[in-house]
């Protein structure tokens, strides 16, 4: 298709999101768009305000005036003096209420498989990393397995488009078109791999050097990332998860830290931050947006 048809197409279905994204905001805005506060209704009798000289009396034995030793009046309230108010909350407030709902269930989702996933992944890549470059004649035959790969997809491609324009899309045919989308994708980290096995060109010794390097350097943060996620599991179980906390390790490990040198902490809090947003995009790189019978938008 032209570059015309492909932006009145692009254009067409960015309305048209944002048209059932209004409609579906609205609807829930009027029928849930509501903010509960839960308030409690307190009174007490008139007392004489002591003598500023008789502050030092109140103690946690005593801790209101008179003649209420034990308890204050809040403290007395009966259960009925606690109701709920129910107030419309602004479709600005309604719309970064709900984001930060559906960002939270998506960042526990993204951040749970990418703080496993992330460090693990890097590892394994080091480990299945190739050992040497391979022979012209092994490149030669893995190209030509690759290439009636490819001649084949290119085939099946072409036929799932002529039952396009057939009009025939039903279940099968969309069946057909995630398969080739999945050999394509497989297809291409072959050919990736092979390009890695067996680098051209004038510098051909430089670059396999990178790619030792690179896949160094994946093992280094692999490790690294490890120990951190680690660490943040550990610091989520026994700091937010166990009531009472534990201990509140990385807290203290960062306030040390400051103790050593003054940016120390900061740098230390900061790294784990970014660590941690790192491992939120690997996870929705790894999972992409999919709902289930939907792909909304896949990642690569």
């Amino acid at each position: 298709r032209s570059v015309g048809k492909r932006l009145k197409s692009a254009l067409i279905w960015v309305v048209a999101s944002a048209v059932v994204c209004g409609l579906v905001l609205g609807i829930l805005y009027a029928l849930i768009g509501k903010v509960d506060f839960t308030v409690r209704h307190l009174s007490s009798s008139v007392q004489a305000f002591p003598n500023p000289n008789q502050f030092g009396a109140f103690t946690s034995g005593q801790p209101c005036i008179a003649p209420l030793t034990r308890q204050c009046s809040a403290n007395t309230a009966p259960p009925n003096s606690q109701t709920t108010w129910t107030m419309r909350a602004t479709f600005p407030e309604y719309v970064v209420a709900l984001a930060t709902i559906v960002g939270s269930v998506l960042f526990t989702i993204f951040g749970g498989v990418g703080i496993a996933c992330l460090p693990l992944s890097l590892i394994f890549s080091f480990v299945r990393r190739p050992k040497a470059v391979i022979t012209r004649s092994q490149y030669i035959k893995e190209a030509t397995e690759l290439g009636k790969k490819a001649k084949e997809l290119k085939k099946a491609a072409e036929a799932l488009h002529q039952e396009e324009r057939s009009g025939n899309k039903g279940r099968k045919w969309r069946k057909n078109v995630k398969a080739v989308e999945k050999e394509l994708l497989l297809l291409e980290n072959d050919m990736n791999a092979l390009e890695e096995m067996y680098p051209q060109g004038e510098k051909a010794e430089a670059t396999w050097a990178f790619t030792v390097l690179a896949y160094i350097g994946k093992l280094i943060f692999g490790i690294v990332g490890l120990i951190v996620s680690i660490a943040w599991v550990a610091h989520i179980i026994i700091y937010l998860l166990v009531d009472p906390p534990l201990s509140s390790f990385l807290n203290e490990i960062f306030i040390k830290l400051d103790s050593v040198w003054g940016l120390l902490g900061t740098a230390a809090f900061a790294f784990f931050c970014f660590y941690l947003l790192i491992a939120v995009i690997a996870g929705e790189m790894m999972l992409g947006l999919k709902l289930v019978f939907i792909t909304i938008h896949p990642m690569k």
